[in-house]
């Protein structure tokens, strides 16, 4: 049976990339929200445990949030930012809850990574970016592709846990990838250099892989 709130997920997900490559803004400002919401009442209505995904839910969310602040004015890109990255924590608790334990060096190795890698992030961006809006924007931008990358990083690492349904295993890591390939665009057409059709990249790769994380862990909770 096709469940009628993941249809209107994928129905307005289609509108809303057509209305981004047709250049259509005035229909973003309802499908862009619109989407993630029918994506939030799907994973409720889906949920076998609460509690257990309750983390995953509240990261849903907040990226609800993130989205209406970054699409309705720029000012609100910090606020944005910030929803996000309390969405990339709960995503991470979520997918810690759901791998089981991790031992102490995979752990440290994970964060040492993730610091890595937000270094890098950072670093290339203050080099080629706005420099007034690279020195407000160093501190948080940091703190968000370290926090994203250690969410990455857990999904990554649930392969090598056992006991795990290998489908859900997959759609987490490809759905944990497909955020970070978004964000990554996002951040690399704000700050470094324009990237043709940029938004349409970062909303396809951003709504793929939320529905990707999502399904994985209502598979990995049913399970």
């Amino acid at each position: 049976m096709i469940d009628f709130w993941l249809v209107l997920f994928l129905g307005c997900m289609a509108v809303d990339w057509s209305a981004l490559a047709l250049n259509r803004p005035s229909i973003n400002y309802f499908s862009k929200p619109l989407t993630l919401f029918f994506l939030i009442v799907w994973y409720f209505t889906n949920l076998p445990h609460f509690f257990q995904g309750m983390w995953f839910g509240l990261g849903l969310v907040f990226a609800l949030i993130g989205d209406v602040c970054l699409l309705f004015s720029y000012r609100y890109f910090l606020v944005g930012l910030t929803a996000f990255l309390i969405t990339q924590i709960l995503y991470s608790v979520q997918i810690f809850f759901l791998s089981g334990v991790f031992s102490t060096l995979m752990i440290l190795g994970m964060f040492s990574i993730a610091v890595i890698i937000a270094i890098k992030i950072t670093s290339q961006i203050r080099k080629k970016g706005i420099q007034t809006l690279v020195e407000r924007m160093s501190i948080p931008i940091a703190a968000y592709a370290m926090v994203i990358s250690v969410m990455v990083l857990l999904a990554i690492f649930t392969i090598l846990q056992p006991g795990h349904h290998q489908v859900s295993v997959s759609l987490l890591v490809a759905g944990a990838l497909l955020f970070f390939a978004s964000d990554l665009t996002l951040a690399v057409d704000r700050f470094i250099r324009p990237l043709t059709r940029a938004r349409l990249m970062v909303r396809i790769s951003y709504h793929l892989g939320q529905f990707a994380l999502t399904s994985g862990v209502l598979l990995e909770l049913a399970s």
